[in-house]
């Protein structure tokens, strides 16, 4: 993959912000490959197919409790 110079700047930028340490060009551009290859091996869209069931699974789940009694309150 290639990285340019503004993605780098960037990146560097937002690792000042968030730790308070300053890369070199090497480092932020090691870091920012390793980020990358971490986020492509995690991200894992999910599927129209895969929605489509999560969905169906909450609203009987969402059937489920509505459709419980509630209990007398005692209130004193």
């Amino acid at each position: 993959m290639d990285l340019t110079t503004s993605e780098i700047k960037h990146f560097q930028q937002l690792y000042i912000t968030k730790f308070g340490i300053e890369l070199d060009d090497k480092t932020a551009r090691y870091k920012l490959l390793k980020l990358v290859r971490q986020m492509h091996v995690v991200y894992q869209p999910i599927t129209q197919q895969q929605l489509d069931e999560q969905n169906a699974k909450n609203e009987h789940i969402n059937e489920d409790t509505t459709n419980e009694q509630i209990g007398p309150s005692s209130d004193c």
